[in-house]
């Protein structure tokens, strides 16, 4: 065998070396991107999944919070907890915004509990006008936290003040652990509406006191039939008309404005030594 020979085999062992080599390299390489591709591949799966359950998180505390939020909005709330020092806190919050002047003694009286329902109760006892009285338990009643009033006495101990009340109040105070923070409630001021009626007025109507002048038209007892910018027409159930100018006097009082505009009169009277605003409208309305 010559060279030339010897040197064309020993090439052509080199080229197949070379060339199994090759594959054998080129299959490994292959076989690191397949792994690497699913290893990616499963890496964005995860990512995917990951993004997906965040977003979830986002969307359920989001939920959580708006519920919260609606919760806080209700008319009437369940404390989330309560003791002596929240209640008292209420309450002093309650007396200074709508019943000034309210001077009273607090104590917690019992704690109860069975799993289900959870209330606290107070006595709370002392001395206040009649009518800061009435603002406080509408307030107690109107206000979102859920009190109820189980027990109330009233006397009228001082006969110089003849609207100054004594008052004897048992209440309950109830919360649960889903319910709402003391601090997150914030009280609502109640339209005039509410304090319109009166608790205490007595159930059978007492005739009025007799001191007014019985020449004078008792508008109480009259129909308003007409008016214009200055007048006011009313009929007495006798059928006699009267025709009254602003300022003209009437039983217990006088003829303080007339609102063409909304067809009414206003008259300011004074019964029982307390004054009154008293409304007649031509649509039969009288306040």
């Amino acid at each position: 065998m010559n060279n030339k020979t010897r040197n064309s085999l020993i090439l052509v062992f080199l080229l197949l070396a070379i060339f199994i080599l090759g594959n054998i390299s080129l299959n490994n390489l292959k076989a690191d991107l397949d792994t690497a591709l699913a290893t990616h591949q499963d890496l964005n799966k995860k990512l995917a999944a990951g993004s997906e359950v965040e977003k979830q998180k986002e969307e359920m505390l989001e939920k959580l919070e708006n519920l919260k939020q609606a919760k806080l909005r209700e008319k009437k709330v369940l404390l989330k907890t309560d003791n002596s020092t929240i209640t008292f806190d209420y309450f002093l919050k309650l007396s200074k915004a709508f019943s000034q002047n309210l001077r009273f003694n607090f104590s917690q009286s019992k704690k109860y509990t069975d799993g289900k329902t959870n209330y606290n109760e107070y006595m709370i006892t002392g001395n206040v006008g009649l009518m800061n009285l009435q603002k406080f338990i509408l307030n107690l009643e109107q206000q979102k936290p859920i009190y109820t009033i189980e027990d109330l006495a009233i006397a009228n101990r001082n006969s110089a003040k003849s609207d100054s009340v004594e008052f004897s109040m048992k209440l309950n105070a109830y919360y649960d652990q889903s319910g709402s923070p003391y601090d997150k409630i914030e009280l609502s001021y109640l339209p005039y509406h509410f304090y319109r009626f009166n608790y205490f007025r007595p159930i059978m109507e007492i005739e009025e006191q007799a001191t007014a002048d019985p020449n004078l038209l008792n508008v109480k007892k009259s129909k308003l039939i007409g008016l214009t910018h200055n007048k006011a027409f009313l009929k007495e159930a006798n059928g006699i008309i009267n025709i009254l100018n602003i300022g003209d006097p009437v039983a217990y009082g006088k003829l303080s404005y007339i609102d063409s505009e909304n067809q009414e009169v206003i008259f300011e009277l004074e019964i029982y030594d307390k004054k009154e605003i008293y409304k007649m409208s031509l649509k039969g309305d009288k306040s």
